[in-house]
């Protein structure tokens, strides 16, 4: 592979980033406001180059992006490098507010540049399963659907006071930071539709934003959906459990299981196990590979967009504003 690579923002993800394309060959260069960090990484993972802002990076010698900084700078640093002819990979969520979404949705289409968001969960080995079994009609009908996302911030992610976690407008909470459950479901249902959502802040977390989160959606076809998520629970969980008329269906993302139950009540166990450098891997190589032949990625610019709009409903409770609605158009054009 000889493929010339700008990732913006060198924090842990940014991390992964590196490490996994430098891992399948291909040249990166760093860009990170914190030079000492930005150096460091380069220097670990033998990255070609780094610079210490935008500006300084000749945009126009690279083939794509991956935008991995903190949420609310990533429409800011998409639309430079758009304007460049960059292929852009961004990471999660797309945004935290939908002012410039769709005018880089539309701007990648016109120059017919890959623009993909990194839901990464949907190159989980578990959920590829799943929604495998589910477009089979193992299950029969979908009835139900319910996803439960659990962890406690402290433990998961001991530097969070010292992260985008402590700034609202930077997308610390609960129904952004884990926006990864809305993005999934809609891949294995399509479209979802929000019908209510009730959220809490825990103050000990110090973080701005709500640490807990009930969120009730459903599908085009009438399926109920239920997504909780929390940030203060020392339980760490992260399941699926999706009933149909014929059978049931328990997945554990953390531990790559998946369990069957069928209407004679018994249990058919299937392993999935992974390492998160899997995904990411699995999802660089579909990023590249969609730039090499044209065709979509797995999550394009269009469902993280309509991702972000589920989130910002959820958390505003204002569920048709006149810029939901343009946002609403774009997804559909």
């Amino acid at each position: 592979m000889n493929r010339r690579l700008l990732i913006v923002g060198a924090g842990s993800i940014g991390e992964r980033h590196a490490r996994t394309l430098r891992e399948m060959g291909a040249s990166v260069t760093l860009i990170d406001e914190r030079a000492d960090r930005a150096r460091q990484i380069a220097a670990q993972y033998g990255c070609s180059a780094w610079y210490a802002s935008l500006q300084e990076a000749p945009l126009d010698q690279f083939e794509a992006a991956v935008i991995a900084t903190p949420a609310d700078t990533h429409m800011a640093i998409a639309h430079a490098c758009a304007k460049a002819g960059l292929h852009l990979l961004v990471e999660k969520p797309l945004a935290t507010a939908l002012p410039g979404t769709a005018e880089l949705i539309m701007e990648c289409h016109q120059k017919n540049l890959t623009l993909a968001v990194a839901y990464v969960l949907r190159f989980h080995p578990v959920l590829e399963r799943v929604r495998q079994i589910c477009q089979e009609g193992t299950l029969g009908r979908l009835l139900s659907l319910r996803v439960v996302c659990h962890h406690y911030l402290p433990s998961s992610r001991p530097d969070y006071r010292q992260t985008y976690y402590v700034s609202a407008a930077g997308g610390g909470g609960v129904i952004l930071d884990l926006s990864h459950e809305l993005n999934y479901v809609e891949w294995l249902l399509g479209p979802l539709h929000l019908s209510y959502s009730r959220h809490a802040s825990v103050p000990e977390l110090g973080m701005p934003g709500e640490a807990i989160a009930d969120l009730s959606l459903v599908s085009e076809e009438g399926i109920p959906v239920q997504i909780h998520l929390h940030a203060a629970d020392r339980q760490t969980r992260r399941e699926c459990h999706i009933v149909g008329y014929r059978a049931s269906l328990a997945a554990n993302l953390l531990t790559g299981e998946i369990f069957l139950y069928d209407s004679s009540n018994s249990c058919k166990r299937l392993e999935h196990r992974s390492e998160r450098d899997d995904w990411h891997r699995a999802q660089a190589k579909d990023f590249l590979d969609a730039i090499a032949s044209g065709a979509a990625p797995r999550c394009t610019g269009e469902e993280g967009l309509r991702t972000l709009c589920l989130c910002l409903q959820a958390m505003t409770g204002r569920f048709s504003t006149p810029e939901l609605s343009d946002s609403c158009r774009t997804i559909k054009g």
